[in-house]
């Protein structure tokens, strides 16, 4: 039995080491789970052996920057068939000697996307904790006179609602291409903030995984449809294909542990379609897809960008939730 999907992209939580504490975070809610792992440049190796054409290095547990062997990812990055790195990262680790070294690191069309939650260091601070504020703008600013492309992102909350246009001002004085609002459903859930985000519609699944075309790798190899499927399933323990028994991740999306487990997914999706209910025979446990790709339960991103040179567009399925700019 084969699934028909064939992915292209990946996200990669690079490794489960971070300098914060961010509210809500995995690693801040469950420190049991952190083993203070890195993917090394073999495991890319292995990741590569496959369809994969853009990746997004952007986890659960981990900021990538912080992974020892980045550098010598991306250099072998840039020998594969994979056009597009695409770091998301709080910015606030390392000096800006290091940012400088990853800007001429990347490619042109390479992108870090710095988490900047606010226009003061009071707001982002009451967010991603154990930051520096002051640390992340002298950072991005090394990373963009060296000639880095980055994105602010701004998680919308009601105590920095009042300073977004200020960052939105602050980002394009300092030279960031793109500026990107999240109205986030972490918000909604934790019952503070704004949000555009329409009523909770479970009775539709719209799977984002294979809109996107992407799949996710967590730091152990283990490899899931998205980041909520893994967290889910390191939560309650439930064992996951893992790229260290395979080849490599083409031999692993070929193998019957591969299929045989996104079948399930596929039947759960149509087990929600058929009944028009998210009560399922399903385990719960095991398929968060209800709760996180329900019709209607999307996080909406507001990108503006600066220049028509460069233009930070999301991934297929994320754009029917965002809104993009030129200015």
């Amino acid at each position: 039995m084969k699934t028909e999907y064939k992915f292209s992209k990946l996200q990669i939580d690079l490794t489960d080491k971070c300098n914060s504490a961010c509210l809500f975070c995995p690693r801040t809610t469950n420190p049991e789970k952190v083993f203070n792992v890195d993917i090394t440049v073999e495991d890319v190796k292995k990741l590569m052996r496959s369809d994969v054409k853009k990746i997004l290095m952007c986890g659960n547990l981990g900021d990538a920057s912080m992974n020892t062997h980045l550098f010598d990812i991306i250099e072998y990055l840039k020998t594969t068939q994979c056009d597009e790195i695409r770091i998301a990262t709080n910015g606030s680790a390392h000096s800006p000697e290091w940012w400088e070294r990853l800007a001429k690191a990347l490619r042109p069309n390479d992108q870090v996307i710095f988490a900047i939650d606010g226009n003061t260091a009071e707001s982002h601070e009451s967010y991603r904790k154990q930051t520096s504020f002051d640390q992340i703008l002298k950072n991005a600013q090394a990373f963009i006179k060296a000639g880095g492309w980055a994105i602010w992102q701004f998680i919308l909350f009601d105590y920095n609602k009042d300073e977004l246009e200020g960052a939105k001002e602050r980002a394009q004085k300092m030279g960031f291409l793109s500026f990107r609002t999240v109205y986030s459903s972490r918000n909604l859930l934790y019952g503070v903030g704004t949000h555009k985000i329409g009523r909770k519609f479970y009775t539709n699944i719209d799977p984002i995984c294979i809109k996107r075309n992407r799949f996710y790798v967590t730091t152990k190899g283990e490899v899931t449809p998205c980041c909520w499927v893994a967290e889910t399933h390191q939560s309650n323990g439930i064992k996951m294909p893992k790229l260290q028994d395979f080849d490599s991740l083409n031999d692993l999306l070929e193998s019957d542990t591969w299929n045989n487990y996104f079948q399930g997914f596929l039947d759960h999706w149509d087990e929600i379609g058929n009944t028009k209910s998210f009560k399922t025979t399903s385990d719960g446990s095991k398929y968060p897809c209800s709760g996180k790709c329900g019709k209607n339960f999307r996080n909406v991103k507001e990108t503006i960008n600066f220049t028509k040179d460069k233009i930070f567009l999301e991934d297929d399925g994320d754009d029917e939730n965002s809104i993009n700019l030129i200015v």
